[in-house]
């Protein structure tokens, strides 16, 4: 598969501290494979993941077989990309809520981010007016987790860049180019593989 991964964010003047990354099939008019969206606070030194999204189901890969999941899937592409933006970016530290709308769900949710390197923090829900900030911010119950950053990019870029690696020996499938704000195209890499699914993973 070849892909197109953008981003946009603080820094490019378009959208201030939010950042919104996706990545697409083929070129930049290509079907949309995953979004992943919040913004960035310097000051503070956080990253605050709203929205994770993978959009595989039913996609199929060259030859002609449903693509099936890998832990080195879109996921940690996506995954990948944002937290070295946040890195860039001046952030320590990722947050996000996996969102409890439905119990079974929500456990496959905290379970996918533990086993990138989340750690939860807090059960947002059933806690009285404590809940209250949180649940304006995010908008919903669920467990906040936090990962530290340079941790998990030391963690999974090696992986990373094995897949660029395998990739590259490939040919062109499996590859893709990542377009950054300076408009300039950097080497990048699309691991076949979905959330489990096939569906979304939101934060």
């Amino acid at each position: 598969m070849v892909g197109t991964l953008c981003w946009q964010g603080a820094g490019g003047g378009e959208l201030g501290p939010f950042y919104r990354i996706v990545c697409r099939d083929g070129d930049d008019q290509g079907s949309i494979l995953g979004i992943a969206n919040g913004f960035v606070a310097p000051l503070f030194g956080l990253m605050h993941c709203d929205t994770m999204q993978i959009f595989t189901r039913g996609l199929k890969g060259a030859d002609g077989q449903r693509l099936r999941s890998s832990p080195l899937g879109l996921g940690l592409l996506l995954g990948g990309a944002m937290f070295a933006y946040g890195h860039a970016r001046g952030c320590r530290k990722a947050e996000l809520l996996a969102i409890n709308d439905d119990d079974v769900w929500h456990e496959r949710l905290v379970r996918y981010y533990s086993y990138f390197g989340f750690r939860p923090v807090r059960v947002v829900g059933g806690n009285g007016l404590a809940d209250w900030p949180h649940l304006l911010v995010w908008g919903g119950e669920g467990t906040r987790m936090d990962a530290d950053i340079g941790e998990m990019l030391e963690r999974w870029s090696p992986a990373l860049r094995r897949g660029g690696a395998e990739a590259g020996a490939k040919g062109p499938e499996g590859s893709m180019q990542v377009e950054g704000l300076d408009g300039k195209q950097r080497e990048g890499t699309l691991v076949d593989g979905s959330d489990g699914e096939g569906g979304s993973e939101d934060a």
